[in-house]
């Protein structure tokens, strides 16, 4: 997917949004609307964003709790990430086959990290 580091915000189900910057130093911005995703570039409307910007939006807005092979995620130890004490999970998405690595906040439960395939995703 390349380098892209950002954020998603969901105030509500249905009205996510993600702005990220990519290796070239564009920020995107990507908003849900009733007729789709609305992509912006360094603040400019685009109708044809590239690739990345669906691969984006498809990994943050996306349920994080498919289903899985194993039934249940299985703990693979108890790790840091960024300093932080994190159960580290691992899982078989059972409809892709994709492998799936989640490290949870030991703290407060939330999702530190998260690798899909080739793709991480971290989150702050």
């Amino acid at each position: 997917m390349g380098e892209a580091k950002g954020e998603m915000t969901r105030p509500t189900p249905g009205m996510e949004r993600v702005r990220f910057k990519t290796g070239d130093g564009a920020t995107w911005t990507g908003e849900a609307k009733p007729a789709g995703v609305v992509w912006t570039r360094d603040g400019k409307h685009e109708l044809s964003p590239p690739d990345v910007t669906n691969r984006v939006w498809q990994r943050t807005t996306m349920v994080l709790d498919p289903q899985k092979k194993e039934g249940k995620p299985q703990l693979a130890g108890v790790e840091a990430v960024s300093g932080e004490p994190c159960n580290h999970y691992h899982f078989t998405n059972a409809n892709s086959g994709e492998v799936n690595d989640v490290w949870v906040s030991a703290k407060d439960g939330r999702i530190v990290k998260w690798t899909m395939g080739q793709s991480t995703l971290e989150l702050r």
